[in-house]
């Protein structure tokens, strides 16, 4: 959903006392201290306080991670959503998962998605 400007906006609105899952962006930090270097959108940017929302996949490459772990390098990340969408690619949020095991953990951008 779309607000003034541009900026994707979606918030707690599921109803009382429930709330989605934060969205993940490019530069969002893991567990093992890495972050998401790659977002894979190709068309209609999607983004969120200005900055890109990360998708699981796209046709040229997949949601990457950075990992400062000696041996981890950079991994893929898999969504852990079922139901959100943009342009058909599954949106990354909190405790999405990195190659290397690493959970992705977003800023609190107020910005929730189911």
């Amino acid at each position: 959903m779309y607000g003034s400007f541009g900026r994707f906006m979606l918030a707690d609105t599921y109803g009382a006392g429930q709330q989605g899952k934060l969205v993940a962006c490019i530069g969002d930090r893991s567990t093992h201290g890495g972050i998401i270097i790659l977002s894979n959108q190709v068309d209609d940017k999607l983004s969120c306080q200005d900055e890109q929302v990360a998708l699981e996949t796209a046709p040229e490459a997949i949601a990457q991670h950075s990992c400062p772990i000696e041996g981890h390098g950079i991994t893929p990340i898999t969504a852990i959503t079922v139901k959100s969408y943009h342009n058909g690619k599954l949106i990354l949020t909190e405790m999405a998962v990195a190659g290397c095991g690493a959970r992705i953990t977003p800023i609190d951008r107020k910005t929730y998605v189911e």
